[in-house]
């Protein structure tokens, strides 16, 4: 934002307490947004608005037909977070496999003097199977190989040069994984992607991990199993 000040006039509507008022007084001279969830009826109050700059990697919060039709710029940020959400993804399965929130619990309730903590299962072994090997999922791929892991993966073609099985039916690769890790973009195109079917030929045991399609679960519990 100092960065920004420093080339142009800004007015935010994030803390505003009339967004809509702060919009309608600025309209005529608002010519960039620096962010997301911009909508066409958004736009529509923006007659000089040129460029919609988002500060991630996605752009489905946008919409980005209604910016194309007026001529507008979509931006995005590829590349930055990879590394960030390919960390959090094996975060997360480590502390599925080894249930570290419990085992840290386990501590911190003082229940250690008592006995010890029930061993658990390791990642080493596993077949992994990634649903959507794009720029995150070769990144958590390469960490998973790291740690022994068996990767496969699923997407509509099979990608030249990869070292990893290809699976073109998502039911088959999930019977023939341990983990499932979701990092597929969110859309129509993958909406229930990870269906009833598809969590049964993962089978009770087996552990599912969704990187970026949480909003899925909206409003209902996430099984054990899941993180």
């Amino acid at each position: 934002m100092a960065e920004l000040s420093t080339l142009f006039e800004i007015v935010s509507i994030v803390d505003a307490a009339d967004a809509d008022a702060v919009m309608a007084r600025h309209a005529g001279t608002v010519r960039g947004i620096a962010g997301g969830k911009v909508s066409a009826a958004m736009m529509g109050k923006l007659p000089n608005l040129e460029i919609i700059a988002n500060e991630g990697v996605g752009v489905d919060t946008t919409d980005v037909p209604a910016a194309k039709a007026r001529g507008i710029v979509v931006t995005n940020t590829p590349d930055v977070l990879n590394i960030a959400v390919a960390e959090l993804a094996v975060a997360m399965m480590l502390g599925l496999a080894r249930t570290l929130p419990e085992a840290d619990r386990f501590v911190r309730d003082g229940k250690w003097a008592n006995g010890l903590f029930p061993m658990r299962g390791r990642l080493h072994g596993k077949t992994a199977g990634i649903v959507g090997l794009g720029r995150i999922g070769k990144e958590i791929a390469r960490r998973l190989a790291a740690f022994g892991m068996n990767v496969v993966y699923h997407g509509r073609h099979e990608q030249a040069g990869q070292p990893y099985r290809h699976y073109g039916n998502l039911v088959e690769m999930a019977a023939a994984s341990d983990w499932l890790v979701v990092i597929a973009p969110a859309g129509r195109e993958t909406e229930n992607l990870v269906s009833r079917e598809v969590l049964d030929a993962l089978g009770p045991q087996g552990r599912l991990v969704i990187d970026n399609l949480v909003a899925h679960f909206a409003g209902r519990p996430l099984p054990s199993r899941v993180a």
